[in-house]
């Protein structure tokens, strides 16, 4: 198979740049560098293969966790650059939590009542009942007497939200009109 002029020509450029990077490599190779265990590059840790832990210093420390540029190992030709040291413990961070009242409701004393007044009406929980299908609550509102599971709706306005026989108590939400108030009642 015969070779085009164009073909000839870029085997012979081809063969020239490759002659090149040989003689570049070799002259690299045997005149300085790349050679011998003093001039080996860094590895990840910053040391060089070889170097015991003698032969390194650490880089100098900035006090908050963070370490400087510094120097390589001897007989390296360049620099360390460390970040954040990964095994320093993180800052912690506490968020501020601020505690308002809604308007409209009194602020929590954190003890549980067992009779509220809601919307002018007196609800007094009587007992909370631990039954194998549902919860029950025994709940008056004004003297009358309502039971009502997790999710019922007694007195018309009144929704038990929360049935927790362990700690006797519930939570219940009341709903009329433009007011909605959610209370809880313990025994």
């Amino acid at each position: 198979m015969a070779l085009s002029p164009s073909d000839k020509r870029a085997l012979i450029i081809l063969g020239a740049v490759a002659g090149i990077a040989i003689v570049v490599f070799l002259g690299m190779k045997l005149l300085g560098g790349g050679g011998g265990d003093e001039a080996a590059s860094p590895v990840a840790d910053g040391t060089s293969p070889g170097a015991t832990t003698s032969d390194v210093s650490p880089a100098p420390s900035t006090g908050d966790g963070t370490t400087g540029v510094s120097p390589a190992p001897p007989g390296t030709d360049s620099f360390v650059i460390s970040g954040k040291d990964p095994f320093s413990p993180l800052p912690l961070v506490t968020p501020s939590v601020s505690v308002s009242p809604v308007p409209g409701e009194s602020p929590s004393t954190g003890t549980c009542e067992q009779t509220a007044t809601i919307d002018g009406n007196e609800v007094t929980l009587n007992k909370v009942i631990d039954k194998a299908d549902a919860d029950i609550v025994k709940v008056t509102v004004n003297d009358s007497p309502y039971s009502a599971a997790q999710g019922d709706t007694f007195a018309r306005y009144y929704t038990a939200v929360v049935v927790d026989p362990t700690a006797a108590q519930a939570e219940f939400n009341y709903s009329k009109g433009s007011v909605n108030e959610s209370f809880t009642l313990c025994i």
